[in-house]
């Protein structure tokens, strides 16, 4: 035959610790302090002992134990010994041993999280109990606990709740009968008092949630904030508005203050004395305040959290940058005007397609110059990014036409060369885009001009010059999509080249070369300078003018070896 257990909500755990006596009261009508842990962490060092708490308004005094290491709340029962605050077991029966009987001297407290919710108390902690007796190795009992295995229906246990000198209430209704045949009963002695019967072939009575009763709070309740005032974010002209939930026994005063010292001093608003507050046409000034509301009743005052007051305005683009056109070589100025709270910072993009943009290093004021623009940036898109806490936004795109800087060219020098030699003319030429250069000649005084065959680039080489071509005049025409420029002209002389045996003929030493010509077009001369659709020597006259100079070489030779 299977032997009825005790129900498990009837027993405590089998360890029983004396109570400690350490005292360390801290009256206070409404205490900072919410917690042990709140106790501990504002006053490290803080021994075990009796400290006053305010709880969502609800101030009493609570003991904290284990402060040093993990702060945990007890409720300390005034009233103790013989027949208050015990559970029993009684022993007989289904259970043989010596009746348990367990007397505490304080709870285990569960603090409520929101203020509509109820203290509650672990019957089961035995921390601050003494116990007698022993029923199979059991040796502690419930608080508020009584139960028995001896006859069906039978009450012969007793227990008690006595809440007096708490600000405590505890009801009947949370306490419950169960077990294989029980009986027993709960009796409302008093709001603080619960006296208990229990037993039966095995059952008892006992809080039906035995290791979290509810508890009625009785005292007074003092003001607490269950909603604070919320941080608010308002452009510069636009009201701000603040507003709290408060509890605690009415009547109930507000007062609104305001710091602008981080909460180092606070100031109270004229005129505030309701749940709501609002700052009409907040401006920049206001930035970063801080503000609060004091709640008073007959039980004393509580602050809320402070709430912060940030004045921002989004950017908006005031004046967009315009499209810029310039010169090759000039600078473009892009500008931009913003408003907005604090003020947004700028950084100005490019993009020579208007799908991918990139920062420009260092431009982040208000104005951006491009010196130097060149046609290779014509067509380049500019904007500005405006960004500030508020937020942030770009400007439409701007567009920067570069113009072609017209050319510039110098004028060639003169140049004397011996016939048959040759000679150099050279310009410099500045412009963009690069100008293209043409050569041109005149034969009658500057008259007409005519190109240069194959005279192209800023250095024009003649070679096999001809006496015909002496005084013949060379310029240069330098041209882009800017328009043209023309050189002035410089003079070639052609002179008779010198006689055999003369300077530097025969044995003696050779001429020094003179310096390396540039790389250039070279132009034969001809008989005469060739010219771009002119008319030259005809044929027949080239071939005489061979034959005949081949005749006097020859006959040159003959005489050599004659003498």
């Amino acid at each position: 035959m299977l032997r009825p257990r005790l129900p498990s909500f009837l027993l405590a755990a089998a360890v029983v610790v004396a109570p400690t006596a350490l005292a360390a009261p801290a009256a206070a009508v409404v205490s900072p302090f919410a917690s042990c842990a709140d106790v501990a962490a504002a006053a490290p060092g803080a021994g075990d002992g009796e400290y006053t708490i305010t709880v969502h308004g609800r101030t009493l005094d609570v003991h904290c134990a284990d402060m040093a290491t993990s702060p945990t709340e007890y409720l300390t029962l005034p009233v103790t010994g013989g027949s208050a605050n015990y559970g029993e077991a009684v022993a007989g029966g289904a259970r043989p041993g010596t009746t348990v009987t367990t007397s505490y001297s304080r709870l285990r407290l569960g603090l409520p999280a929101t203020a509509d919710a109820p203290f509650r108390v672990d019957a089961t902690d035995t921390r601050f109990a003494t116990s007698t007796g022993d029923i199979g190795g059991t040796t502690t009992v419930a608080w508020a606990t009584a139960s028995a295995c001896v006859a069906p229906y039978a009450a012969p246990a007793t227990a008690d709740a006595d809440l007096t000198g708490t600000p405590f209430g505890l009801s009947a209704a949370v306490f419950r009968v169960e077990g294989y045949l029980p009986g027993g009963s709960a009796t409302q002695v008093g709001p603080q008092q619960v006296s208990v019967q229990g037993g039966g072939f095995c059952g008892g009575t006992g809080p039906a949630d035995v290791t979290a009763v509810p508890l009625t709070w009785l005292a007074a309740v003092g003001p607490h904030v269950t909603r604070g005032p919320a941080d608010v974010v308002a452009a510069p002209g636009a009201a701000a508005s603040f507003s709290v939930a408060a509890g605690g026994d009415a009547p109930l005063t507000f007062r609104w203050q305001v710091s602008d010292d981080e909460g180092a001093t606070w100031e109270p608003v004229a005129d505030a004395d309701g749940t709501e507050l609002t700052l009409p046409a907040v401006t920049a000034a206001a930035d970063g305040l801080l503000v609060r509301v004091q709640v008073t009743n007959a039980e004393g005052t509580v602050a809320s959290a402070p709430a912060r007051l940030t004045v921002r305005a989004a950017p908006v683009v005031v004046t967009p940058p315009a499209d810029v056109t310039a010169t090759s070589g000039d600078a473009a100025v892009f500008t931009v005007v913003a408003s907005g709270y604090p003020a947004p910072a700028v950084q100005w993009q490019s993009s020579p397609d208007g799908a991918t943009w990139h920062d420009l290093d260092g431009e982040t004021s208000s104005t951006l110059t491009l010196a130097g623009v060149t046609t290779r940036q014509d067509g380049l898109l500019v904007r500005a990014l405006l960004t500030s806490p508020a937020g942030s936004v770009t400007t439409r795109a701007a567009t920067l036409a570069v113009a072609a800087a017209p050319p510039t060219v110098s004028d060639p020098e003169a140049a004397t060369a011996d016939e048959g030699g040759r000679a150099v003319f050279s310009v410099d030429v500045t412009g963009d885009p690069a100008p293209a250069v043409r050569w041109q000649r005149s034969t009658d005084s500057g008259a007409t001009w005519l190109d240069v065959a194959g005279g192209d680039g800023d250095t024009l080489v003649l070679t096999d010059l001809r006496r015909q071509d002496d005084g013949v005049l060379l310029r240069a025409v330098a041209t882009n999509a800017g328009g043209s420029a023309t050189s002035g002209a410089a003079l070639l002389r052609v002179v008779a080249a010198p006689a055999p045996g003369g300077p530097g003929a025969g044995g003696g030493a050779p001429a020094p070369a003179g310096p390396a010509a540039p790389a250039a077009p070279v132009v034969p001369a001809g008989p005469a300078l060739a010219v771009t659709g002119g008319v030259g020597t005809g044929l027949g006259a080239l071939a005489c003018a061979l034959v005949l100079a081949g005749a006097a070489a020859l006959a040159l030779v003959r005489r050599v070896r004659q003498g």
